[in-house]
């Protein structure tokens, strides 16, 4: 097997751990988490906060869980927070390709979520459409509009 794949293979199984972990101990941000491939030896797991979990110990958390897992896997793990929706400007194709990726990304969340109907699955689906819709707002603006090339 080349070492790439190999590689690859411990990357994800050091996230699917980190997230096994996770989930255990914070459900309700768990099963919204997902995977998002980071430089050599490094992934990031993804995550969107609410206004009432508790941030800082969510983050202390993660920061045990992935500091054990680096030493045992060699591999970082890191939980990174959802960046706030902003109006988004693409000008290149390599932005776009980014987009379509976090397109796909929040689709599985908000299928995950489907599964779900208490009031924090509500507000992590309002989120995530609202976060979709920016995205493909921003698509069709770069889409449509004229190549000057």
């Amino acid at each position: 097997m080349p070492i790439e794949r190999r590689r690859i293979q411990a990357e994800y199984r050091a996230g699917k751990r980190f997230l096994a972990m996770f989930m255990e101990k914070y459900p309700l941000l768990g099963r919204i988490a997902y995977l998002s491939k980071g430089e050599v030896k490094k992934i990031y797991v993804r995550t969107l906060f609410v206004d009432s979990m508790p941030e800082k110990e969510i983050l202390d958390f993660a920061g045990v869980v992935g500091g054990l897992i680096s030493q045992q896997e060699g591999v970082e793990v890191l939980l990174i927070p959802e960046e706030p929706i902003t109006t988004l400007e693409l000008t290149t194709d390599e932005e776009m390709k980014s987009i379509q990726q976090k397109i796909s990304d929040f689709v599985q969340v908000l299928s995950k979520l489907r599964l779900f109907s208490d009031q924090t699955a509500q507000q992590q689906k309002e989120q995530y459409l609202a976060r979709l819709k920016a995205y493909y707002d921003a698509q069709l603006k770069y889409l449509l509009k004229p190549n000057n090339v």
